[in-house]
C-alpha cells in the first residue's frame, strides 16, 4: 500500500478514480449510515457492495437472456450455471 507523506497528496493525487453523488435523500443517508455502523465499515464501503452487486446482477441478467434467445432456446446447463457462479464469485473474490 501507498503511504502518502501528507493529507494533500492522498486526497488530490488518488490511486483510483473517485465518484461524488450529490443530492442524496437524507431518509437513504440514514439508513446507509445505519448500513454502515451494523457492518462496521464506511458508508463508501455499503456504497461499492451495492453498485458490485448490481453489475453483477446485471451481468447475470445479460447471461440469461443470452441463453435464452439462443435459437434452440435450450435453459443453461446445471454445469454452465455452476460455472458463470463460480465465475462472478472468483472476480469478486479478487477484490
Amino acid at each position: 500500500m501507498k503511504q502518502f507523506v501528507s493529507m494533500l497528496e492522498a486526497c488530490y493525487f488518488p490511486d483510483m478514480p473517485a465518484i461524488q453523488v450529490k443530492n442524496v435523500p437524507q431518509e437513504l443517508h440514514d439508513q446507509l449510515r445505519e448500513i454502515a455502523e451494523l457492518q462496521k465499515c464506511t458508508i463508501g464501503d455499503v456504497i461499492l457492495e451495492a453498485i458490485t452487486q448490481e453489475i453483477n446482477r446485471r451481468k447475470q441478467t445479460a447471461w440469461f437472456d443470452e441463453v435464452l434467445s439462443h435459437p434452440t432456446g435450450a435453459m443453461p446447463t446445471a454445469k454452465e450455471r455452476q460455472d458463470f457462479l463460480d465465475e462472478l464469485r472468483q472476480e469478486r473474490d479478487a477484490r
